[in-house]
């Protein structure tokens, strides 16, 4: 379902009045019937995948909304999935303790793996020849072929998110143990530990690798330089957990999801929000741009995925 919207963006400065908003357009992705819990595009920008509590991987076309494929095996609420970076495979991880990849075309399930331990995420290697997997008992890097498991060992609490440089030599970790870890992705070693007095939900790279962005439960999110351990700006406005943040394909825009139920795009070099989504009625806990950084997919706890194009913003009235 589509629906359009005018959103407020925000004010000039106090002596200049002018109200900016931008005329939204959102496109529901309906099915889940629990909580969506991600949601990702398609490395061409063409799909949707999105997981639920209610066991099931759903792909989407991205232009249409139709519902492509409905990915069955998991046994319980399933936390993460993602596309392989040809697009012909989906990798998913689960609360029934296995992780498991997918034909994305046919839906058919060719690998799973039996997992000890609470996992929360799972992402592909820019290569696709490795699986990146977190949990509550660490970080580890998976060979696809052979399923030998690398642990990332530092972290002292439970890893909720991982990330890799776009160029694949780095990989960054989001723990509650309140750092982000940087490591080498050969080696395992690391490589610079990002230090906060929060919980980090989620952590990734600029385009360039040069910067790190996080979202952490005191309502904030961070940019940081990857070589120092600097924190480069800091971006404030949700009223509850920023439960994740990313940038654009071009590193001018980070976007924010939160559990306050809003979305918020925000000016990477400044920190000036740009712009805050709303019509989710639950926490939304993923958000992620399409590779253009025309379009931002959602997910939330209210059972649905949105999509939404958001033109630039536009003077309504002087």
């Amino acid at each position: 379902m589509r629906i359009t919207a005018f959103l407020v963006i925000g004010l000039l400065p106090l002596f200049v009045p002018c109200l900016y908003a931008a005329e939204v357009s959102v496109v529901v992705l309906r099915g889940h019937r629990n909580g969506a819990n991600s949601a990702a595009f398609s490395n061409d920008g063409k799909k949707v995948v999105a997981t639920s509590e209610d066991g099931f991987i759903r792909i989407w076309n991205a232009d249409t909304g139709e519902l492509l494929q409905t990915l069955r095996g998991h046994t319980s609420n399933v936390r993460s999935a993602v596309f392989s970076p040809g697009d012909h495979a989906v990798v998913s991880t689960s609360n029934d303790d296995t992780t498991r990849i997918w034909n994305a075309e046919t839906g058919e399930e060719q690998q799973m793996w039996q997992d000890a331990s609470y996992l929360t995420s799972v992402l592909f290697s820019p290569d696709g020849r490795k699986i990146v997997l977190t949990g509550y008992t660490g970080a580890r890097i998976r060979n696809v072929q052979t399923g030998a498991d690398l642990p990332l060992a530092g972290h002292t609490k439970a890893v909720l998110s991982a990330a890799f440089s776009p160029d694949g030599t780095k990989i960054v970790t989001a723990s509650e143990d309140g750092t982000a870890r940087i490591w080498d992705a050969e080696s395992r070693r690391e490589l610079q530990a990002l230090q906060y007095p929060a919980i980090f939900h989620s952590a990734s790279f600029s385009p360039d690798g040069t910067k790190v962005v996080t979202a952490s439960n005191d309502h904030t999110a961070q940019i940081w330089d990857a070589a120092s351990g600097k924190t480069l700006q800091t971006f404030r406005g949700h009223s509850h957990w920023v439960c994740s943040a990313v940038f654009s394909r071009d590193g001018t825009k980070i976007v924010t999801a939160s559990c306050d139920k809003t979305v918020r795009l925000w000016d990477a070099d400044s920190g000036r929000e740009l712009q805050k989504l709303e019509g989710h009625t639950g926490a939304v806990w993923s958000a992620a741009f399409s590779p253009d950084g025309k379009r931002i997919v959602t997910a939330s706890s209210d059972n649905s995925v949105r999509i939404w194009d958001v033109p630039s913003a536009t003077i309504l009235l002087e």
